[in-house]
């Protein structure tokens, strides 16, 4: 049988896991979103490459904005 030490640990390692994945996931999803914004703006006006990197930099910076919004809401919940 698992002490409670042990029980504990696997807890927080599993919320440190669903913490990485979650920050992952937003960063992914604000790149992916502003991809296919961008690739759609680049077919309907025909300016190739500039939509996409345009919005790959704002959807990155999205993604980052997010990951600290949801930093700072965990930090202030402890």
């Amino acid at each position: 049988m698992q002490n409670d030490n042990e029980k504990n640990q696997g807890k927080a390692d599993f919320k440190g896991l669903s913490f990485a994945y979650r920050i992952s996931t937003e960063l992914a999803a604000a790149l992916i979103v502003s991809v296919l914004i961008g690739l759609g703006i680049d077919k309907f006006f025909d300016t190739k490459p500039f939509g996409l990197i345009t919005l790959i930099i704002l959807g990155f910076l999205a993604g980052l904005l997010n990951i600290y919004r949801l930093i700072r809401r965990i930090e202030n919940s402890k």
